[in-house]
């Protein structure tokens, strides 16, 4: 490559759409997902690694289903008559 006194700047390569709609699940908007370099949005990723609300949700109702049988069986077993 010649000299043209001009800085040579690689072409950027953009983020896949998969990268974009995933961090478009994380709350950040396209035009911001495609300026971050491919560490910071994998930082972002990192970051967010916490449970969502939607999981958590339906952690507690895996949660609330449970005891609800287990407090079915015990009042079962302590309403039936021994033989």
């Amino acid at each position: 490559m010649e000299s043209t006194g001009r800085l040579y700047l690689a072409p950027k390569q953009l983020p896949s759409n998969r990268s974009l709609a995933q961090m478009s699940r994380l709350g950040v908007p396209a035009h911001k997902a495609m300026r971050m370099s491919r560490a910071e949005r994998r930082q972002h990723v990192r970051d967010s690694r916490g449970y969502s609300d939607m999981e958590k949700q339906r952690a507690k109702r895996a949660r609330d289903k449970v005891s609800q049988r287990l407090a079915a069986l015990m009042h079962a077993r302590d309403t039936t008559h021994p033989i």
